[in-house]
């Protein structure tokens, strides 16, 4: 995976209980994965945040299957806390504003989620 340019790095989450949810959007084309890359740079990186979804890596897909596709990890104390930061987030202005906009039109074909909770030992 290649980092997207306004998520460089892995932001790594605080506290002790926490699970990650692991999204993976494949997209119609290489056009329409960069429209979608696109559309994390233009708002929805500040929007995770007031939605109190924690980010944690956001990456284009370079080499694998199921190409053209994109991954990101976003993390949470726990399901409940999950479910409201979702709710939150399809539910902010800014969000709304996105989808909306026609360039970001037809960009994901599918979306996989798989969710993942961290050993103890695990750095992040």
């Amino acid at each position: 995976m290649t980092a997207f340019d306004g998520w460089p790095v892995l932001a790594v989450p605080a506290g002790a209980s926490r699970i990650f949810e692991l999204r993976t959007y494949e997209g119609y084309s290489e056009d329409a994965v960069r429209r979608k890359i696109k559309m994390f740079h233009d708002g929805e990186f500040p929007i995770f945040k007031r939605a109190k979804i924690e980010p944690g890596v956001f990456g284009e897909v370079i080499a694998g299957d199921r190409l053209p596709r994109l991954t990101y990890m976003i993390t949470c104390n726990n399901m409940e806390e999950r479910d409201k930061g979702w709710a939150a987030f399809v539910a902010d202005t800014e969000w709304k504003r996105l989808i909306a906009d026609p360039q970001y039109a037809n960009t994901i074909s599918k979306i996989s989620n798989s969710f993942l909770v961290p050993v103890p030992y695990s750095q992040v």
